[in-house]
């Protein structure tokens, strides 16, 4: 399994420095409407994307068929990918919540009128960060190894933009009707992603270890 692993994070690495500039373009453009935000909410999604289509990729190259040839299990290569996508989510989202943080002082600094996230702000962001992230791969991962590969990228943009925007109406409401449970919430829901993103993964399994390859 680590060599799968080694595989997609190859291909991870070789992408980053086309991935980072992107997403630098990206904020920059974004910044006169959300600030720095873009980096806490989009950028572990934008930077974990690679790993979430690699059964696309795999699908394409013949890596589903090449697994089934070594003496591993059957769903060695999708649980790889289930492992890489948790932590570089994970990573990510730790690094990018540190940069914003650095940012917002820099820019208080600069900009007179600039006024950074609270705390509770970052928690929001953060909070909608592993939502999204965590739910998407909970239906993308199963449905690349059930459906065509080449279909469910269409739902993988819009899941993303579909679990965001619940999430945020959400936290919207509970902010203006209940707001002593907000904090609860977030922290519940962070669980509760990263639950059935670890049971979307024994559907997996069951998909893969009953599928048949032409």
């Amino acid at each position: 399994m680590i060599g799968f692993i080694k595989k997609d994070l190859h291909h991870w690495l070789v992408n980053l420095n086309y991935n980072m500039i992107s997403l630098f373009i990206i904020t920059l453009a974004l910044f006169m409407f959300t600030g720095n935000n873009f980096l806490i909410v989009m950028a572990p999604a934008y930077i974990g994307m690679n790993v979430l289509r690699s059964p696309l990729r795999d699908y394409y190259r013949g890596w589903d068929k090449f697994a089934l040839s070594t003496p591993l299990d059957r769903d060695t290569l999708a649980k790889s990918k289930y492992i890489l996508y948790f932590f570089i989510i994970i990573a990510s989202a730790i690094i990018f919540t540190i940069l914003s943080y650095f940012l917002d002082i820099i820019l208080e600094k600069l900009l007179l009128n600039y006024r950074g996230n609270n705390m509770l702000d970052t928690l929001s962001l953060v909070s909608t960060s592993f939502v999204m992230n965590f739910l998407s791969g909970a239906i993308v991962f199963p449905g690349y190894y059930k459906l065509n590969p080449e279909k469910i990228s269409v739902i993988q943009s819009a899941s993303y933009t579909v679990i965001a925007i619940i999430n945020y109406l959400i936290i919207v409401l509970i902010r203006d009707k209940n707001f002593e449970i907000l904090v609860p919430y977030l922290v519940i829901m962070v669980f509760a992603s990263i639950i059935i993103y670890t049971f979307s993964w024994f559907i997996t399994k069951s998909i893969v270890n009953n599928k048949e390859y032409a």
